[in-house]
């Protein structure tokens, strides 16, 4: 948004100097084409060095990487390329309207845009004296000037202390995301089952305008497995919501407090992102590296250690969640590889087998009616 705001003015900003060269040369008296050929070799190389210089300023700031380029990358793309095309509608489109358009000024003339055009510069002229006569008075009382200044700055303490400080503060953006963990192995019916609690609980706030579940997916890591439920929120809009814990911020604490409180899941809830592609949710990530080698067990109890420390801080932390798990069970096959070769079995045939049986295994695809449809192999 700040940046459509300045490439609004940047957009006109060539384009204004050219007809304010134009009109110079048309007060002394010469024809509208001579006034902009004339204007246009006075103008067109300050036109052209000031869009190279901010185009050279803002197209690098477009290729910075990490958080700081996701946040300006838009921004530098959007002022670049509105100079370029100030700097292209200065050059080309402007001269030409002025040599079309603008003419000597008839001091004399009765025409409707003759009596505003005078009108409009006899106010403007008053103006400029008036806050010329203005700016020297201040300058004679410098009292006024002091408390003025002593304002200013104590309306931008105010602004300061209002204001969020946070590096990307968090917005009401109408949306929760949730995502439920049962214990490790669970079966998706299972699942579904905890799921429909869950929908049920949401849609019984006042709110909530819409919720879609969706069961063996974890919305936060984008990960598939049958103990995971995911759950997304559309809240109703913000003038129904109009008291602050009708907010989401609000509404997070509640919504992660009652269904926590529900037996066999551990259930946790965010909003989006303040920025788009800035992660699945709102809110900070750790990672944790383990430097010393020790096993996945003791890198668990360290974790949920860790996450009691970050609970524990309600002042700075509304909630702190890990999806790391240790305890997922596992199935391990000893393959039997003399017999398999004696009994010409190919080794990839028994893993396909097995992963019919287990989980399922992708066949193909084929196109029916323009969509694309896969075939997947699984044992019922």
């Amino acid at each position: 948004m700040f940046a459509m705001v300045l490439a609004i003015g940047i957009v006109v900003d060539d384009a204004i100097v050219v007809v304010e060269a134009v009109e110079v040369y048309l007060a002394k008296g010469m024809s509208p084409l001579e006034s902009t050929l004339k204007a246009m070799e006075d103008v067109s190389g300050a036109v052209v060095g000031v869009a190279l210089v901010l185009v050279s300023v803002f197209i690098p700031v477009a290729f910075l990487g990490g958080i700081t380029g996701m946040l300006y990358k838009q921004f530098a793309i959007t002022l670049a390329v509105s100079v370029l095309l100030s700097a292209f509608v200065a050059l080309s489109l402007t001269p030409a309207l002025c040599a079309m358009i603008l003419r000597p000024r008839n001091k004399d003339s009765k025409t409707p845009i003759a009596i505003f055009s005078r009108w409009f510069d006899k106010m403007f002229e008053k103006t400029t004296r008036g806050y010329q006569s203005l700016s020297m008075l201040l300058i004679r009382r410098v009292v006024i000037c002091l408390l003025l200044l002593c304002g200013l700055y104590c309306g931008a303490l105010k602004l300061a202390l209002t204001t969020p400080t946070s590096f990307v503060p968090s917005e009401d953006q109408g949306a929760i995301f949730t995502v439920g963990t049962l214990p490790p192995g669970s079966s998706l019916e299972r699942t579904q089952a905890y799921m429909e609690k869950v929908e049920k609980y949401l849609y019984s706030l006042p709110e909530v305008a819409d919720v879609i579940t969706i069961s063996g997916m974890n919305l936060f890591e984008s990960s598939y497995s049958t103990y995971y439920g995911s759950a997304i929120v559309t809240l109703k809009n913000w003038e129904e919501r109009p008291l602050p814990e009708q907010h989401v911020e609000g509404l997070l604490l509640k919504i992660n407090r009652d269904l926590n409180e529900l037996p066999d899941a551990v259930f946790a809830a965010s909003g989006p992102p303040a920025i788009t592609g800035l992660g699945m949710v709102d809110g900070v990530q750790f990672e944790l590296q383990d430097r010393n080698g020790v096993t996945s067990e003791d890198l668990e109890e360290i974790t949920n250690d860790f996450l009691e420390k970050l609970s524990a801080r309600t002042d700075m932390f509304a909630s702190a969640y890990t999806f790391y798990n240790t305890q997922v069970p596992e199935v391990y096959v000893d393959l039997d590889k003399d017999k398999m070769k004696k009994l010409q079995v190919p080794l990839d045939r028994l893993y396909t087998a097995l992963q019919v049986y287990l989980g399922s295994a992708y066949v193909n695809q084929f196109t029916r009616f323009s969509p694309n449809f896969q075939i997947y192999l699984q044992a019922k």
